[in-house]
C-alpha cells in the first residue's frame, strides 16, 4: 500500500490518500480546504472506493462535497450533523459558507473496511470531537490518527463538544497498538506510538 500526503487549506491539514499496490484502488481521507484539484488530478487513473472523514470540523470536510457521487462518503454517526450542516457544532471557522453534504455510510467503533488486502478498523476516539475516529491498519502497522493524536501532542479538547474526559480515554485506547505502528496525524509530521508513550498516562496532562 501506498501513502500520499497532501496538506491543504489554512491549517495544511492533512488529506491522505491510501493506494494499492496490487490494483488502481484507492481511499481518500479528510477532504481538506484546497485538496480537491489536486487530489483529483493525482487519482485521475485510480478507482476511489470511499471518501472517510477522521472528524467533522470544517478544516477536514471542506472539499467533501466535491467528492459526492464520486465515492461513498462516511463519517461517524456522532459528527455526521455537523457534515451536513458544517459550523453547527460551535467550533470557529477561517472559510465561510462551506458546502454541507450527507453522508452514505456511517462508521462505528470496531467496523472493518475491507481494502485489496488491507483491512481499515475503525476506532472510535471521542476528545476533539464527539464523533473522531482514528483508522488502523494492521498489515502495514499504521494509525491515521486525524486530530486525536499528533506527534508530542494532542488534539485540542476546548472547543464545542470536545471531552477531556472521553480524550484520555480515547489516548489510552491508542496506547495499547502495538509501539511500531506508524501514526499519520491530520496535521504535520508522522510518529510512532513508541515514541507517543506518554498517551498511557495523558490524564496527568489534562
Amino acid at each position: 500500500m501506498k501513502i500520499q500526503l497532501f496538506p491543504s487549506g489554512p491549517l495544511n491539514t492533512n488529506c491522505i490518500v491510501l493506494e494499492s499496490k496490487t490494483n488502481n484502488d484507492a481511499i481518500i481521507i479528510d477532504p481538506a480546504p484546497n485538496s480537491y484539484r489536486l487530489v483529483s488530478e493525482h487519482c485521475q487513473n485510480l478507482n476511489i472506493k470511499y471518501i472517510l472523514i477522521t472528524h467533522s470540523h470544517w478544516d477536514h470536510i471542506a472539499d467533501a462535497y466535491l467528492w459526492k457521487g464520486i465515492a461513498p462518503i462516511a463519517v461517524h454517526s456522532l459528527d455526521r450533523k455537523n457534515l451536513l450542516q458544517p459550523g453547527s457544532d460551535g467550533v470557529p471557522t477561517i472559510l465561510k459558507d462551506i458546502q454541507g453534504v450527507e453522508a452514505d455510510m456511517l462508521l462505528y467503533d470496531g467496523q472493518r473496511i475491507a481494502f485489496t488486502g488491507f483491512s481499515l478498523e475503525i476506532i472510535h476516539t471521542p476528545g476533539h470531537s464527539p464523533g473522531s475516529v482514528c483508522f488502523y491498519i494492521p498489515e502495514a502497522a499504521v494509525l491515521i490518527s486525524g486530530d486525536t493524536l499528533f506527534a508530542g501532542s494532542m488534539g485540542r479538547v476546548s472547543f464545542p463538544g470536545s471531552s477531556p474526559k472521553s480524550m484520555v480515554k480515547s489516548l489510552k485506547k491508542l496506547g495499547t497498538l502495538p509501539p511500531d505502528t506508524k501514526v499519520i496525524p491530520g496535521h504535520g509530521s508522522s510518529t510512532t506510538i513508541l515514541n507517543e508513550s506518554w498517551i498511557k498516562n495523558s490524564g496527568r496532562f489534562l
